[in-house]
């Protein structure tokens, strides 16, 4: 059997919690998940989006997480400006 090495290491785990998530999504029409059914035994909370507190729901390299939208960049443009060469005209 093959071992999680490298940029990779951690990708079961986060499919899994994706498919569990949308699983719950369709199930409840909510995709939060407690712990005992999360594939790492962490409560994932997908807090309801508002005007007031505006959280957004981050799928980081090793975790999935809210935070509020002013505290994050959503788009970092010093990494992905170089593509708008290729797909804005």
């Amino acid at each position: 059997m093959a071992q999680n090495r490298g940029p990779l290491r951690g990708n079961k785990t986060f499919s899994k919690t994706m498919r569990k998530m949308l699983g719950q999504f369709a199930k409840t029409g909510n995709p939060s998940l407690p712990k005992d059914i999360s594939p790492n035994g962490k409560v994932k909370e997908w807090t309801l989006y508002d005007l007031k507190d505006k959280h957004v729901m981050v799928f980081g390299e090793f975790d999935i997480r809210a935070e509020k939208e002013s505290d994050i960049h959503i788009v970092d443009w010093n990494r992905t400006y170089f593509m708008t060469i290729y797909y804005v005209r």
